[in-house]
């Protein structure tokens, strides 16, 4: 930088040089020992400005990388849980298919049921059938007939009673 100078050793002109290329660095018009510290100082507190930014950005980079990681769960959790809705809709939506298959044959037979009910309608009618002919009816009328048989009995046992009368 410096034409070499006789009176400077060769470590002199290193240094010379040295503090030449640090005073261009540090933008500095001369070489005076205050303007050194003075620049210094303004480039270590740049440089603390510098390490304070990049710790509130390694701070905000963690804050969002655990923010990152929070989503990438919660995605994994609803992939999975889309999954398994699908597989139970797709479940759902063949049983409901079967039970439908399973309604429109019992509505097949309903109305076979139904046509059969008014069939045997029809046939019990022109064969007679009444509201008197039913179970409950033939029942009590059996019991009444068996009441009147046993008080006929006894009125026969009576009547014979009178015969053998002299």
């Amino acid at each position: 930088l410096y034409p070499a100078d006789e009176n400077l050793s060769k470590s002199g002109e290193s240094s010379l040089n040295t503090l030449t290329r640090l005073a261009a660095t540090l933008g500095l018009k001369n070489t005076k020992m205050s303007s050194f510290m003075l620049a210094l100082n303004r480039h270590f507190e740049n440089l603390n400005e510098t390490k304070e930014s990049l710790k509130s950005l390694k701070s905000s980079s963690d804050g969002i990388s655990i923010k990152l990681e929070d989503a990438k769960s919660f995605l994994d959790v609803v992939k999975s849980t889309e999954t398994r809705l699908e597989k139970d809709m797709s479940f759902q939506s063949s049983r409901v298919a079967h039970l439908s298959s399973k309604v429109r044959h019992m509505n097949g037979r309903l109305k076979d049921y139904k046509a059969s009910i008014k069939a045997w309608k029809e046939q019990m009618n022109k064969a007679g059938f009444s509201k008197s002919v039913t179970h409950h009816a033939i029942c009590s009328n059996s019991s009444e007939l068996r009441r009147l048989e046993e008080e006929t009995l006894k009125l026969q046992g009576i009547i014979d009673g009178y015969k053998s009368l002299p």
